[in-house]
């Protein structure tokens, strides 16, 4: 069974339901039970607080699982067990095994269930899920959560999710449980119409809310985090300071032990396509950022790794998104722009992109359509260019394999 060429993948309203993955979960035995759960949800930083939650709890000396999305480079990337992803070889035997159960669903919904069994077979003491978009409705909602987590509410995905924060905040919501002793961690920095949706749900389900601008945390810690990650940005340090949150309470919960916290536990949670340097000479950057919550948290770590520095910015984002808001945020750091394909079958037209862009009147320097993205990036690196490229995470995936291809 050959895989799909897949980097992100967004359901569309027809497969937005649960009814498939439910059958084919219990098909398998619902591997989805039967160990320790934290379900991760937000607009932005689901997969920076799974990543640091991952590292803090394999300091209990547990077998800690991990599912991401989307993935980068490897779909290997998607399921992780203490840090280490999954080999390509065992991802294809159960792929195998389990085609027949598989072939109803999504390609989100086979890996939701390929992580499952990956759990079970391998006795993880934990999982920690990252939701794929929304929470009520997503495959990942199918476990047993005993803590949830609400990262961030932003304006991502409205035509699935529902307009306005409020609406996506309760679709978010959905990953809220009814039984007690089952507590949802949100971040501090929700907005109101946010804050309340979420309060609305914990009250309706019955469920313990709990907020990082409540929560008091070891100064020593907070200090570790502040240190290791300050050139990183105020938002990640926000999710690191989440996850430290939920792991103190958890350990208290479940009675789990807990080493110290070596020098840079925080710095090793780290995912591609994040904020990620590809190159200091000729500089690069990428990162996957594709809504404006999640640029603004870009503009935040070039304002404090490159404050003065331009940019010829490669971007591209995907057919739904509207592009003038995201360059907006950055337009002070851009000098030029090259417009290039990478993901022909659900990107915006680089000829759409740019009319756009013209009608918009927004000043981002010349404005270049780009055939080739390869050729492209060799011309402007050989020129001596410093690069952002950003707008989608399959933009971000083909910069790293081209980069790779230039070692």
């Amino acid at each position: 069974m050959t895989a799909p060429i897949q980097v992100f993948d967004v359901p569309s309203l027809e497969f937005y339901k649960l009814d498939n993955i439910r059958e084919a979960l219990q098909k398998l035995d619902n591997p989805q039970f039967g160990r320790r759960c934290i379900l991760v949800a937000g607009t932005n930083a689901k997969g920076s607080v799974v990543s640091y939650l991952s590292e803090l709890f394999q300091l209990t000396g547990k077998k800690i699982g991990s599912y991401y999305s989307p993935h980068i480079e490897s779909e290997c990337e998607r399921i992780q067990i203490n840090s280490d992803l999954i080999p390509e070889e065992e991802l294809q035997r159960l792929r195998l095994k389990h085609e027949t159960v598989l072939k109803p669903l999504t390609y989100f919904e086979q890996m939701t269930c390929l992580a499952f069994v990956y759990f079970r077979e391998q006795k993880v003491d934990l999982q920690v899920l990252e939701v794929g978009m929304g929470g009520r409705l997503d495959a990942t909602n199918l476990s047993d959560p005993d803590y949830s987590v609400i990262t961030s509410v932003g304006l991502d995905h409205e035509e699935v999710l529902g307009k306005g924060e409020s609406a996506i905040a309760r679709e978010k919501s959905g990953i809220m449980r009814k039984r007690k002793g089952r507590p949802v961690w949100v971040a501090g920095s929700l907005s109101g119409l946010a804050q309340e949706s979420c309060r609305e749900v914990a009250r309706e389900v019955g469920a313990e809310l709990r907020s990082l601008s409540s929560a008091i945390l070891p100064e020593v810690i907070i200090k570790q985090i502040n240190s290791e990650l300050r050139d990183r940005g105020d938002f990640q340090i926000q999710n690191a300071k989440l996850a430290l949150a939920l792991f103190l309470e958890a350990c208290r919960d479940w009675n789990w032990e807990q080493s110290d916290f070596p020098k840079n536990i925080f710095r090793k949670a780290r995912l591609k396509g994040r904020c990620q340097i590809l190159s200091q000479f000729p500089l690069v950057v990428i990162d996957g950022a594709h809504n404006v919550e999640a640029v603004r948290a870009l503009d935040n770590f070039l304002e404090l790794n490159f404050p003065n520095q331009k940019f010829t910015a490669v971007f591209g984002v995907m057919n739904e998104k509207d592009p003038i808001p995201l360059l907006e945020v950055l337009r002070s750091r851009i000098k030029a722009l090259c417009l290039p394909d990478f993901y022909p079958p659900r990107q915006m037209s680089k000829e759409k992109l740019a009319k756009l862009i013209e009608e918009s009147s927004l000043d981002v320097g010349p404005v270049v359509i780009e055939m080739d993205l390869g050729a492209g990036l060799r011309r402007l690196k050989d020129g001596g260019e410093s690069l952002l490229a950003f707008g989608s995470f399959y933009l971000a995936g083909q910069m790293i394999r081209l980069s790779q291809g230039d070692r």
